[in-house]
């Protein structure tokens, strides 16, 4: 049996899971944030990584300094764990040690809250940096936006956006590295989009990843997808997922050329152009990507 601490869901909340084995901390923390998220209160620190399994929050809150537990190794099981790694992970602490901090950012959490925490601004401390995990570079005139969010459920939230914000006779071409049947069997909504064909799936294959860096234009591929959709891609929305995988991470001047070539073939060839980023876990990664994205966008460095 699971000891923990539950309390009533309400509709439209967010949900966190605290690990504190403090147990003041733990009554100030679920003051502070009960108006705001479902707060799920670990009250057996052993058990932190099955709760975290069985209730999937959007957000973890945790402790770094504890007697019973090394928060740091939490953190770091949580972040190599194969479904919670993609979850925000919060961390607390009354340490001033600047090494502590560095130290978390390498193990992959995406914020740091100073104890004694304060009821009246964790919540809105929470939320801040929920907010600022998603980086959107976008460019009105080109008609591109670059989108990193910090896993696969907010990805799907921005192609849900996307295929909102069109005609009912327009299409959307999304490339991408997954199966198919991950978006047909997972989510309803952009099922509906792809039985009534205003959403177009295409996988990628591995073998365009040696191609690519010899493309003299896209050419090709327009005409593949103007055949397939019976569109000149001038009237196409076209997504793609990962760039990355496109892009060479590992040479940083190739990668650059790459990424001016790739936004002179597509951007004048679509209608829009949006590329969609799950967030790199290394700090160095994402420093490239972010680059890579300002130069997608129409950003000369």
């Amino acid at each position: 049996m699971i000891d923990i601490k539950e309390v009533v869901q309400h509709s439209g909340k967010k949900k966190v899971v605290v690990i504190d084995d403090e147990v003041v901390t733990r009554k100030v923390v679920s003051k502070a944030l009960e108006d705001d998220f479902d707060v799920y209160i670990v009250t057996n620190i052993f058990e932190s990584i099955r709760i975290c399994e069985v209730q999937m929050p959007d957000v973890i809150l945790l402790d770094l300094l504890m007697p019973s537990v090394d928060g740091f190794e939490i953190l770091e099981l949580l972040k190599n764990h194969a479904v919670l790694c993609d979850i925000p992970v919060v961390c607390m602490s009354s340490s001033e040690d600047s090494s502590d901090r560095k130290r978390i950012r390498n193990l992959g959490a995406i914020g740091f809250i100073k104890k004694p925490i304060s009821v009246k601004t964790l919540a809105d401390d929470i939320n801040q940096v929920l907010e600022s995990v998603t980086n959107v570079i976008s460019s009105v005139k080109n008609h591109v936006e670059f989108i990193t969010t910090f896993n696969s459920l907010e990805k799907d939230k921005y192609i849900l956006k996307i295929l909102t914000n069109i005609a009912e006779d327009e299409k959307v071409i999304f490339l991408s590295w997954d199966k198919g049947d991950y978006f047909y069997e997972e989510n309803e909504l952009i099922k509906k989009y792809i039985d009534d064909e205003r959403l177009i799936f295409l996988e990628t294959k591995p073998s365009l990843i040696t191609k690519f860096s010899y493309m003299q234009d896209l050419s090709p591929l327009l005409d593949d997808i103007t055949r397939f959709t019976g569109r000149r891609s001038r009237d196409i929305t076209l997504v793609i997922d990962e760039i990355r995988n496109l892009i060479n991470d590992q040479n940083s001047d190739r990668g650059v050329s790459q990424a001016y070539k790739l936004s002179q073939n597509l951007h004048n060839n679509f209608k829009n152009v949006t590329y969609l980023n799950s967030r790199p876990r290394k700090n160095d990664e994402q420093l490239f990507l972010n680059k890579i994205g300002k130069i997608l966008v129409g950003n000369r460095l």
